[in-house]
């Protein structure tokens, strides 16, 4: 509408300017924005009847209405009072304020419904929140609601139901030694707990019962056999040593006479059996010694060689902490490479501006010449920017490329050095294995020397009791034919004994 309106202002100023009245073409044109200015406010008086517009906003509407008509008016007396003197009908100032006169109620319309509609919009965005707020809490509490009720129905339903079927189940399958859980509500669940504990308690008790009673059963019945078993096995027992007894009373008759004579000869080779055992000793001695020089050397190496894996991993380390520096280098040189991105893009709007500029002065003529200059001087300076950060940017792609390429060596040494660290650690193993061994052979050679001192002291024993063996046959052979006459008085006596058991 203010574009309407403000079309004739511009188009009539000549003729205000030199009093020429209009033609009929322009009388038609007049005529056509005066009709559609009418037509816009016709259909703006429309939408303002609607119920729910804003008093002020109505208000705004009349009060640029009566403006527009009453400037349309006034510029209409004056067209129609061209004489064709061509001088000027008003002054050009007085023109420019009638016709700008309604400018600003017409404006106001629109910001005044720009305001309505933000504050309009604002109340349905806080209603809006509300109504979410509301209703996530509504959801929130039924939620709460819902997860309660299946905490209490887990709990107080199926926990007890599945802890009663576990419980059958093993009651069912002779399982009694695990008691049933008991619920902690007195409801049908805690009853039925109890009255399954109930249960497992008396089957416990009347299956231990009856295993006692089978156990005293079958040891009676075993006790009964056993008894009869023993006595049948100790008359064959006692019969078969008594003759055995008898035998070997014989036999240690003659064995007593072949003893002494063994005595005899036995104290011979005692006596080298004890001189090489003394040599032994002596070289079991020398070697336990070479064996002790031999471990200490083992375990100097084995110190050696932990040493050289604890400075391995130390080197790994500082690679590994030197690769970490490098990679914060490559960063820092990929952040240089964005800032450089930035700065030429700077560049190039600052050259673009320039351009602008330039072609502003240029326009201006001789007004724009000195700022012609400095826009110059702008450009160049962009240029100049543009090939210095092309000659960073370089540089920076040529810091990134090496800083890859250290990078990669220094994963390659580190992975060295892993490898070095790996092997020293199986040889550094190797080696205390093989101290171990050594400790151990020392320390059975040293056993072995020990052995054969025992083995000497035992000989010089052995050759004591050869002569004890000897004093000993002697008696032996007395001792043998008394054994000869106890033995037939033993046989006499468990006769009478077994014959006793039977007939009771």
């Amino acid at each position: 509408m203010r574009d309407r309106y403000g079309i004739p202002c511009s188009t009539l100023r000549p003729n205000v300017n030199t009093s020429k009245p209009l033609d009929e073409n322009q009388k038609q044109t007049v005529a056509g924005w005066n009709g559609t200015v009418a037509v816009g406010w016709t259909g703006m008086d429309e939408l303002l009847a609607a119920p729910d517009v804003a008093a002020d906003l109505v208000e705004a509407a009349k009060e640029a209405r009566a403006k527009t008509d009453g400037a349309l008016k006034k510029m209409g007396e004056i067209t129609r009072n061209f004489d064709g003197s061509g001088k000027p009908a008003m002054p050009a100032a007085e023109w420019n304020a009638l016709c700008q006169s309604p400018f600003a109620s017409i404006v106001a319309i629109a910001s005044k419904a720009l305001d309505l509609s933000i504050a309009h919009a604002e109340a349905v965005q806080a209603k809006a929140l509300t109504n979410l707020i509301v209703q996530s809490f509504a959801f929130l509490l039924a939620l709460a609601v819902i997860l309660a009720a299946v905490f209490v129905v887990r709990n107080r339903l199926m926990r007890p139901v599945r802890a009663i079927l576990n419980a059958i189940a093993r009651i069912s399958a002779r399982d009694y030694a695990t008691p049933v859980p008991q619920s902690r509500h007195p409801d049908e669940f805690g009853t039925m707990a109890a009255a399954l504990e109930s249960l497992r308690e008396s089957a416990a008790t009347a299956e231990r019962l009856g295993q006692e009673r089978e156990s005293q059963q079958a040891l009676q019945l075993a006790r009964s056999g056993t008894v009869d078993a023993a006595c049948r096995s100790f008359d064959d027992t006692v019969q078969a040593v008594i003759q055995s007894v008898v035998a070997s009373t014989r036999e240690l008759d003659a064995t007593a006479t072949g003893v002494r004579s063994l005595v005899l000869e036995s104290s011979s080779q005692t006596a080298a059996v004890s001189s090489a055992a003394e040599q032994a000793t002596n070289n079991l001695e020398t070697i336990a010694a070479a064996t002790e020089e031999l471990s200490a050397s083992v375990g100097e190496i084995s110190a050696q060689v932990q040493s050289s894996a604890r400075e391995a991993r130390e080197a790994v380390a500082q690679a590994e902490q030197t690769n970490a520096i490098v990679e914060i280098l490559d960063q820092t040189a990929s952040r240089i490479g964005e800032v450089v991105k930035m700065i030429n893009a700077i560049a190039a709007q600052t050259n673009l501006l320039a351009l602008n500029a330039t072609i502003e002065a240029a326009r201006a003529g001789e007004a724009g010449r000195g700022f012609a200059v400095v826009a110059g001087e702008v450009k160049s300076l962009a240029s100049q920017t543009a090939t210095a950060t092309e000659e960073i940017s370089r540089q920076v792609e040529e810091i990134q490329g090496a800083t890859g390429q250290a990078v990669t060596a220094i994963r390659s040494i580190g992975g060295a050095i892993s490898g070095i660290d790996e092997k020293m650690t199986a040889i550094a193993a190797a080696v205390e294995q093989q101290r171990a061994a050594t400790t151990e052979i020392s320390r059975n050679f040293q056993q072995a020397a020990q052995g054969t001192r025992e083995v000497t002291d035992t000989i010089g024993s052995v050759a004591r009791l050869n002569q004890e063996t000897g004093n000993a046959g002697t008696v032996l052979s007395d001792s043998v034919k008394k054994m000869s006459a106890d033995a037939d008085r033993l046989r006499v006596a468990v006769e009478g004994f077994l014959g006793a058991v039977k007939t009771a």
